[in-house]
C-alpha cells in the first residue's frame, strides 16, 4: 500500500527496479490515503516460503 500513489508512482517504479531488476516478482500495488501512523508512506506485505529448494 502507498500513500499517495499517483504522485508518488515514478518514485515507486525507479526503486522496484533498481532492487528487483529485469525479472521482478509478482506484486500487487494499492493506492491510499493514509496508513496507521501519520509518518508511515509505505506498507510492504510478503510471504516467503522457507523450505524453498535453493537454485543449483
Amino acid at each position: 500500500m502507498v500513500v499517495g500513489l499517483s504522485d508518488n508512482a515514478t518514485k515507486l517504479s525507479a526503486a522496484h527496479k533498481k532492487y528487483f531488476g529485469a525479472c521482478p516478482p509478482a506484486n500487487t500495488t494499492w493506492g491510499v490515503t493514509v496508513l496507521g501512523l501519520p509518518f508511515m508512506m509505505v506498507e510492504i506485505c510478503a510471504i516467503v516460503p522457507l523450505d524453498a529448494p535453493k537454485k543449483p
